[in-house]
């Protein structure tokens, strides 16, 4: 804690820097324990203005388990209050991709399960990155970590005055901080390390004006309606929900159950990274929501049957190309997965252990809680956009009755549910089966 406090909050004139600023982004090149994240968090909250809000950005290749983040930190829990436990209950999946936690008022944290080189040319903040924490090991243990493709996009994502701390005082670091266009100093270092790096960014400001976007239209009271009005209140903004009917999730969004699972592929794509964000940030907000609103939650998990070859095809890729951690993406045989399942099963099945249930129309309840809507109203769009910085059409196959949307070649597509008795075979069940 020590070390982390003189190298990378005084390396980069921490709580100082925090005086007369916006938001505050803070990018850090390994996650490891969050021990750098948890002393920043705290000392953010303690000392910070009020109303300014830190983000901070995390890569780290090779997440830690709970278990050992929390045996590693333990020293500091009570240093920490209850920051830890807000944490542990958002901590995301070990699935690569963007994690985003909003963890309080103040503080949200993107955690980027990825190589550090790759996310980086993948990551974009409008305002720029105010502060580098360079943790991870010395080039000469991992050298895949300090290339080029890492000091150019630090210099794309920096402003001037931006300041950086490595962990290191190799010259491969030095010299690649100076050709990022930093201006590299030597300080005292800490402890049995004699000297440490500080830099300042030389180059040119950042627009730091933050979006005017406040007030939004919502067209729909479904899933997708409500769930974007649950995002939005979170950042500050304003959603307003339109719903023609005179309750939510009356149409497709009504059923009883509904299975969360992500759409699997045999490649990892932009499509799968899609899908793998989402199921990790749907396992997270329904945990989080189910605290303190009956939604139905069964977190059962579920088993994805290889019943022919194209799904073993499918499903045997994406257990070898997404890159999950085995705890949330396994196979398992026949007599394994009747195991799991309660039932007698033909097949192998791809386990996914963090998949369940949920009642849609309880959950739409639950992400409008304190919400803006507005029942019975079937609003005109054009009218709308003279009043609202942005209008989302989350209507459904009811977008094609809007005027403005017919140029888009908008279809509906049959959907069917079906209800039936449990049988003394189907109580058995366990599991989802797909």
């Amino acid at each position: 804690m020590a070390e982390t406090r003189h190298v990378f909050l005084a390396g980069n004139n921490l709580p100082a820097a925090w005086a007369g600023r916006g938001d505050f982004v803070i990018a850090e090149t390994g996650f490891g324990t969050g021990l750098n994240f948890m002393a920043a968090w705290t000392l953010f909250e303690k000392r910070a203005p009020a109303g300014q809000r830190m983000h901070y950005v995390s890569f780290e290749k090779y997440p830690l388990s709970w278990d050992e983040i929390s045996r590693a930190l333990a020293p500091w829990r009570t240093e920490f209050g209850g920051r830890l436990d807000r944490l542990r209950g958002l901590y995301p999946l070990r699935v690569p991709g963007f994690h985003r936690l909003v963890l309080s008022e103040q503080v949200v944290l993107t955690l980027i399960f990825d190589d550090v080189n790759e996310a980086l040319s993948q990551f974009l903040t409008p305002r720029g990155v105010d502060a580098w924490f360079l943790d991870g090991f010395a080039p000469s243990k991992n050298p895949d970590m300090w290339t080029e493709k890492l000091f150019g996009a630090m210099a794309r994502l920096s402003h001037a005055g931006t300041t950086s701390a490595p962990f290191t005082v190799a010259g491969v670091v030095r010299r690649g901080l100076e050709a990022a266009g930093f201006s590299v100093e030597k300080k005292q270092g800490f402890g049995r390390k004699n000297e440490m790096l500080s830099g300042v960014f030389r180059g040119a400001e950042k627009n730091t004006q933050k979006s005017d976007v406040k007030k939004i239209d919502i067209v729909g009271g479904g899933l997708a309606g409500t769930a974007a009005a649950f995002v939005m209140k979170r950042y500050g903004m304003q959603p307003v929900i339109f719903e023609r009917q005179d309750s939510l999730a009356l149409a497709g969004s009504g059923n009883e159950v509904g299975l969360f699972n992500p759409r699997l592929s045999a490649q990892r794509t932009a499509e799968s990274d899609f899908y793998t964000a989402a199921f990790a940030q749907a396992v997270r907000t329904l945990a989080a929501i189910q605290r303190g609103y009956e939604i139905n939650l069964n977190a059962c998990g579920s088993l994805h049957l290889l019943v022919d070859e194209s799904r073993e095809k499918r499903l045997s890729g994406a257990l070898n190309n997404w890159g999950w951690h085995k705890n949330h993406m396994h196979l398992l045989d026949s007599a394994a997965a009747s195991h799991r399942a309660g039932v007698k099963l033909r097949y192998s099945a791809l386990c996914l252990p963090d998949a369940g249930t949920v009642k849609p129309s309880a959950l739409c309840h639950a992400y409008t809680k304190d919400a803006d809507v507005r029942l019975n109203a079937a609003p005109e769009i054009r009218s709308l956009s003279d009043e609202y910085d942005a209008v989302i059409i989350a209507c459904g196959a009811g977008a094609a009755e809007i005027p403005e949307l017919a140029s888009i070649p908008v279809h509906t597509v049959r959907g069917q549910v079906s209800h039936f008795t449990a049988s003394h075979v189907t109580s058995e069940l366990r599991m989802n089966l797909c």
